[in-house]
């Protein structure tokens, strides 16, 4: 047994630091010295001399720590020593897990301690909230809290009866009214000359003085939920039946004309304006007791309104059971669990000196900056930093908030905030808070290919992964000694597929089907601070394509599909060119017989037409004594004339080289010219000089001079026109005919009634691809106007 200093390497034996013959245990403290606690005394290390430390008695030392704050933290068999101040204080009695064994200390980045006992491992945090004691009850739950500015308190016990004190603790109120200890106040409210009224689900209001508490008559209503006023006697009592109001004259509350549903939380405007958070039917505002507005749900955290919360610089915030609510200038937002709230469930809700919100929530507290939630709800940052205490702060298992926490509505901002709880009333030194812990280090657990797990993968790494399976999973979590369950987590993946998260708690993500590519994975984590770790971890990984999905396979491929693609499309062309080739032959022939036809026709029967009527001239004359007979041989003769320019038509109409625009217009103004010869109408063609030997199909022409004959029969038969006009022209790829008399006209509103002609002509011209165009009044005479395409082909 012994103390001895030994340095390595130097080559000097081991040197005894001190004569003292005991079991030691060694730490270095604070300021770099070291200190060795043995069974019965306790040395610092000063220089080259031992510096003896106060004992209060043996000790079977185990452990020590020395922490910064200058302290020393000794463990022994019976528990915890902790030396401060030049004294020992023992804190063996008070270890929450009883009188144990502490065999060994370590302290971890996040300044939490930690004890290894016989049987278990505790860990010590520094405690931020801290409960208020209730003196001489067995039960310290509260029911609501009244804050003054000077830092009392008036607290509703659940057991009954009303508390008063600081943050030190809480003295119930001996009054000695049997039914008002059966009371749990849920409002409270305090006037300025500290008279205080309560109510709780009695539905009595009851006035409390000096020892004694008096019944207010004529305010019995549904349980009481919470109290307004101005300093003086309060205005406004929140019921679960609606809302009652102070009476001055009478001296008493009289109930409002409101809705039957239960009020939940109240806000008393200077100017008398009072908001009003129901339960079921959102928020609403009376305006100096005249006129009430009911608000839409839209900016609302739901239709439960459970707290309402003016903060120094003028914005509103409501608390409800989906979240928390912003009005400020006009703008009204609200905040979800997507923008960083850790319970939506909000019930309580105050301000500190510092310039944050605190949120009391069904799931602990959070505080935060009021910058941040301002920069959030105008859309200059997407997510909220929220400080959150549990457990870990000090609250109990059930960290759920309950119960109206109340104070003078426009006293500045408190140093010490207030918050009941379901196992009691816990306070908080805004002003004393630790600072924020570090980020959690980042720590990818396992990568998973398939049924292939790769265990303990290290921050970063990179893999290559087979051919098959596709699908990727990746473990993770973050290092977090202080609340684990706090931990939130966002990722991101990047390669072929790009993926990002929101904020999540999962700590493993699965990558389905991945096509081929180089991947990276990287997570990030934050505390309950809200505090993130931006670097992260992250893996990289390759997928090797299958050989379909490799280059070279498409490449060829896209050249199989290329001369498949060319050998369908040069086999097209050239069944196309050979069809063209046809369809050119048979047109060839076509027009060949058709010429041969027209040669022939007009050889043979042109000739003997022409002859006959000659014969009939000659017959006429040797018969002009005979004037029955010369009469019948002249009409003999006129009919083969008529027979042989019926015979021109047919034969100008199969002769193919007739099939152009220029012999068509030709064929039209000379028809025309004939027509007309011998009749009292007066002809007049106009034909454009520019006129192109543009070729026509057969049909498109002969439907186009019938149509044109059609009119200029009607012209002669219906008109009675002393002249007429036929302009032929090519205008846009159209053949245009124009038509034009100056007879007596027609109204366009009984074509129908005139004949078939015009019908005739519009389906004449229909058939070819044209159209017929017709102007016409009594008096004025017709146009009419052929037009056709000559751009194409009209086909049967």
């Amino acid at each position: 047994y012994g103390l001895w200093r030994w340095v390595p390497g130097s080559g000097q034996p081991p040197e005894r630091l001190t004569d003292i013959r005991s079991e030691w245990v060694l730490g270095v403290d604070a300021e770099g010295a070291l200190v060795a606690h043995g069974s019965f005394v306790c040395l610092r290390r000063v220089g080259d001399q031992w510096e003896r430390l106060p004992m209060d008695g043996p000790v079977s030392a185990r452990c020590l720590l020395a922490m910064p704050d200058k302290t020393l933290w000794l463990g022994h068999d019976a528990g915890i020593d902790v030396f401060a101040d030049g004294t020992w204080h023992g804190h063996g009695s008070g270890f929450p897990y009883g009188v144990t064994p502490v065999l060994g200390f370590a302290r971890d980045r996040e300044d939490n301690v930690w004890l290894a006992t016989s049987g278990r491992l505790i860990r010590v945090s520094r405690r931020v909230l801290r409960p208020v004691p209730v003196r001489g009850v067995a039960d310290r739950r509260v029911s609501a809290v009244w804050v003054e500015s000077d830092g009392r308190v008036w607290a509703g016990l659940r057991e009954g009866g009303l508390a008063a004190g600081d943050w030190t603790g809480l003295e119930p109120l001996r009054i000695d009214d049997p039914d008002f200890a059966r009371v749990v106040p849920q409002a409270i409210y305090c006037q300025s000359d500290d008279t205080v009224w309560c109510g709780g689900a009695d539905g009595n209001v009851w006035r409390v003085g000096e020892s004694v508490a008096e019944r207010i008559d004529g305010a019995n209503s549904g349980g009481l939920r919470a109290m307004a006023g101005l300093g003086g006697v309060p205005l406004w009592v929140a019921t679960s039946r609606g809302l009652l109001a102070h009476d001055p004259d009478k001296g008493r509350f009289e109930e409002l004309a409101w809705p039957m549903d239960p009020v939940l939380s109240l806000w008393l405007e200077r100017d008398g304006v009072l908001w009003v958070g129901h339960e079921s039917l959102g928020l609403a505002v009376l305006y100096s007791g005249v006129r009430d507005d009911f608000l839409p749900d839209t900016a609302l955290p739901g239709r439960a309104v459970r707290t309402l919360y003016r903060d120094s610089e003028g914005v509103l915030w409501i608390g409800g059971q989906s979240g928390l609510a912003r009005w400020a200038n006009g703008g009204k937002f609200v905040f979800h669990r997507e923008h960083g709230l850790w319970n939506e469930s909000v019930r309580q809700i105050a301000e500190d000196a510092g310039g944050g919100l605190w949120v009391g929530s069904a799931d602990g507290l959070m505080r935060i900056e009021k910058r941040d939630l301002a920069a959030v709800a105008e859309g200059r940052a997407a997510r909220l930093a929220v400080r959150t205490f549990g457990t870990e702060a000090g609250l109990e298992r059930d960290r759920a908030c309950v119960g109206g926490v109340f104070f003078p509505v426009h006293d500045p901002p408190y140093d010490r905030l207030w918050f009941p709880t379901t196992e009691g009333l816990y306070t908080v030194e805004t002003r004393s808070l630790p600072p924020l812990r570090p980020a959690p280090e980042v720590r990818l657990t396992a990568v998973g290919v398939g049924r292939l797990v790769t265990p303990r993968v290290a921050g970063r790494m990179h893999t290559g992964l087979p051919d098959a399976p596709r699908d990727v999973s990746i473990d993770y979590t973050a290092l977090d000694f202080t609340a684990p369950e706090r931990v939130g987590f966002r990722y991101e993946l990047t390669g072929p597929v790009v993926q990002r998260s929101v904020w999540t708690e999962a700590r493993r993500i699965r990558f389905e089907r991945l096509p081929p590519g180089a991947y990276r994975f990287r997570v990030m984590a934050c505390n309950g601070d809200g505090v993130w770790n931006t670097e992260g971890a992250e893996v990289e990984w390759d997928i090797k394509p299958f050989f379909w999905e490799t280059a070279w396979f498409r490449l060829a491929c896209l050249c199989v599909g290329g001369c498949v693609l060319a050998g369908a499309v040069l086999s097209s062309e050239r069944r196309r060119v050979r069809l063209r080739l046809a369809a050119a032959a048979r047109r060839e022939e076509l027009s060949n017989e058709r010429a041969r036809i027209a040669r022939d026709l007009h050889d043979e029967i042109g000739a003997k037409l022409t002859k006959l009527a000659l014969l009939g001239d000659m017959a006429a004359e040797d018969a002009k004594d005979n004037p029955v007979l010369r009469r019948e041989v002249e009409e003999m003769a006129g009919a083969a004339r008529l027979t042989h320019r019926a015979f021109d038509e047919i034969v100008w109409s199969v002769s193919p080289r007739n099939d152009t625009v220029r012999r068509l217009s030709h064929y039209i103004c000379k028809y025309a010219e004939e027509f007309f010869a011998k009749t009292e109408v007066k002809c007049l063609c106009y034909l454009s000089n520019d006129l192109p030997d543009t070729p026509l199909h057969p049909r498109c022409r002969h439907q186009m001079f019938l149509a044109v004959k059609e009119g200029l029969n009607n012209v002669l038969k219906h008109a009675n026109a002393p002249r007429v006009a036929i302009t032929v022209m090519l205008s846009g790829g159209r053949l245009h005919v124009e038509v034009k008399d100056e007879g007596r006209g027609f109204d366009l509103a009984e074509a129908g009634e005139v004949g078939e002609g015009i019908r005739n002509m519009q389906e004449r011209m229909k058939a070819v691809g044209g159209l017929l165009l017709m102007q016409s009044a009594r008096g004025t005479g017709t146009h009419l106007v052929f037009e056709m395409p000559v751009d194409k082909e009209v086909r049967e």
